[in-house]
């Protein structure tokens, strides 16, 4: 079974970039192991060749095996969000109101910290403005 590595968002976000110009497999890791200057190769050769988190085998890895984008703070905020409410609506009485008060609870810290997520806080055309 091949190995998917976890890769951050915008390290997939720069491999893509380099493979809708046209870079093969190898071309990527050429271009990140030579990168100077900054783009989507200075991405790739920060996390892979200068140990923020990757190494070049990791790197073929994810070029050859694939790769899963690894989630944002905010998106497993949101993911915990919207598992408390599906459970908040399935369940009744006492435990209704637990994942009720877990579901007020995440946006009252995020009001505190002033911060807002999609889904959670605000709605996409918020997000946008």
């Amino acid at each position: 079974m091949s190995e998917k590595v976890t890769v951050p968002k915008e390290v997939a976000a720069a491999i893509e970039e380099l493979r809708e110009k046209g870079f093969s497999r190898y071309g990527v890791i050429h271009q990140a192991s030579g990168a100077v200057f900054e783009g989507p190769a200075r991405v790739i050769k920060r996390w892979a060749f200068d140990k923020e988190g990757g190494t070049p085998d990791r790197l073929m890895l994810a070029l050859v095996n694939g790769y899963e984008v690894e989630q944002s703070p905010e998106d497993k905020i949101r993911e915990y969000y919207m598992r408390c409410e599906r459970e908040r609506i399935k369940s009744a009485g006492s435990e209704s109101r637990e994942w009720l008060a877990k579901t007020v609870a995440i946006k009252t810290t995020l009001l505190f910290l002033g911060i807002k997520i999609e889904g959670i806080n605000t709605d996409l055309k918020e997000a946008n403005a």
